[in-house]
């Protein structure tokens, strides 16, 4: 599915709404609507609850060193 069709389903469902540029016409801007914005936020919350959890009884310096491996891996995994 492409990016088109997809803003096309988001769009019809009420998520999002596409609008003109005001700097480039060629541009359609592309706005959440509020149920998304709710639905964001809501998602965003749980992130945050999950994340607490997974880094529970860790400390600052161990969060640091966690998000430093992981961006080891992830560099690692991109470059294949």
């Amino acid at each position: 599915m492409g990016i088109t069709s997809l803003c096309d389903r988001l769009e019809s469902g009420g998520w999002i709404k596409r609008q003109p540029s005001p700097t480039d016409r060629r541009v359609k801007e592309i706005v959440f609507e509020h149920k998304a914005s709710l639905e964001l936020e809501a998602a965003l919350a749980i992130g945050d609850v999950v994340q607490a959890q997974a880094l529970a009884g860790l400390d600052a310096a161990q969060r640091k060193q966690l998000m430093s491996l992981l961006r080891k891996v992830h560099g690692n995994l991109t470059s294949l």
